[in-house]
């Protein structure tokens, strides 16, 4: 009776083995090894990452440019043995003004063209940065741009014919020397360290050294002399026949009809607004094509043709043909 109860054990497992053998194809070599929920086998396990060094180039087609002129920036990104790399992101700045990014080439090239209107004249620096991928560094270029102001210009119109004022502003002008200082551009050349691999793309065979990097930079700055010139009023030429001195007074104007009304307070004892208060020395000229009528005004609340309170020197009034 046991020893049927045996085969019949015996049996059954034969038949469990091979239905599970035929159903799933499973082939049991070697050692089999349990490891607990959640574990990585040795074989399944990644390898340590290597972080390579980049070099990063900026080239500016000009240094110099009039604002509104368009400006061409390139970089180039590498690795240390000068293996390009491909489609990475750059960033591009001028001054702290991000002005685009474009992604590299197959070259390890981008290239941005930048509208030198969008800020103001002046010197800037202009950058370029590589953020990095993991496997790569990070790194940064940068060179100088100046922006000139526009010279001014000049257009041309319809001219017509018209009346010319009644008035008009005599002035005296003289040429002013003033110092500017300006930067001297140059090239500069900079030393870095870095790690080059000949073995690209296992980079398994690397080495130290150095690498110079020339670049445009401000090498120092200049004085420049300039001039200018101002300019001062010093007579109101009324109807093309009378001319009042505004040297020492401030003259100011109304026409009435046609009649011109001129009122000038003294720069002395007055505010050289031309407006007449209590207190100030003022004249009061009143033109009527060739005819002047002449007043004057201090403490008094009215002009008179001779006010006995006013001690400034009157204008020399001058008469023309």
């Amino acid at each position: 009776m046991s020893m049927k109860r045996s085969y019949s054990v015996l049996i059954l497992f034969l038949l469990l083995f091979s239905a599970v053998v035929l159903a799933g194809n499973i082939t049991i070599e070697g050692d089999i090894t349990i490891l607990p929920v959640g574990t990585v086998s040795p074989e399944e396990q990644s390898p340590e990452l290597s972080i390579f060094t980049t070099v990063l180039n900026l080239f500016l087609d000009k240094v110099s440019v009039i604002s509104g002129e368009l400006v061409r920036l390139r970089a180039d990104l590498l690795y240390q043995n000068n293996s390009p790399i491909v489609s990475a992101p750059l960033d591009f700045y001028v001054g702290d003004t991000k002005v685009g990014t474009k992604q590299t080439d197959e070259d390890g090239s981008s290239v941005l063209e930048w509208d030198s209107s969008e800020l103001p004249h002046g010197v800037y620096v202009v950058g370029v940065d590589y953020q990095g991928n993991g496997q790569a560094q990070p790194s940064h270029a940068e060179d100088q741009l100046t922006i000139q102001a526009p010279p001014v210009s000049i257009t041309g119109a319809a001219i017509t014919e018209s009346q010319p004022s009644p008035i008009q502003e005599e002035k005296q002008c003289t040429t002013v020397s003033f110092e500017v200082q300006q930067p001297i551009m140059g090239s500069c050349t900079d030393t870095y360290p870095t790690t080059v691999c000949d073995d690209y793309p296992t980079n398994a065979s690397c080495y130290e050294t150095t690498e110079e990097v020339t670049h445009s930079c401000v090498t120092g700055y200049e004085t420049v002399i300039k001039n200018k010139e101002e300019c001062r009023t010093t007579a109101l030429v009324i109807n093309n026949h009378f001319a009042i001195p505004t040297i020492n007074y401030a003259c100011s104007t109304m026409e009435e009809g046609s009649i011109i009304i001129v009122t000038c307070d003294s720069k002395y004892d007055g505010d050289g607004n031309g407006e007449c208060h209590s207190g100030e020395s003022c004249l009061r000229y009143e033109i009527d094509g060739e005819t002047i009528s002449q007043t004057q005004r201090n403490s008094h609340d009215e002009f008179k043709e001779s006010d006995g309170s006013f001690f400034q020197e009157e204008n020399d009034l001058e008469v023309r043909q």
